[in-house]
């Protein structure tokens, strides 16, 4: 019976812990809305324009083509919630 309860518990906070698509865009808004040379977009304009795909293992992809900039900004949002920010400029 205690090793139900645990094994329970134990999905639960696996549960708890996996990311969703609004909580990786967040983390992504948060993360480029915070860089002294970000984006040309802001508030919700930026919010808005992100574009969110899910992979294996949890993590996220954050994406914003910048064509103000010619700028295409990458956020990789791993399940711990850790992000990392890329940009690379648009060939065209």
């Amino acid at each position: 019976m205690k090793s139900i309860v645990a094994l329970v518990l134990a999905v639960l906070l696996t549960a708890c812990s996996q990311l969703t698509p609004e909580q990786a865009r967040t983390i992504g808004y948060e993360r480029l809305s915070e860089m002294r040379d970000g984006p040309s977009l802001h508030g919700d304009a930026l919010m808005s324009a992100l574009e969110v795909t899910e992979h294996r293992g949890g993590k996220y992809l954050v994406e914003l083509t910048d064509k103000p900039r010619n700028l295409l900004w990458a956020v990789i949002v791993l399940p711990s919630g850790k992000a990392e920010v890329t940009r690379m400029a648009i060939d065209g």
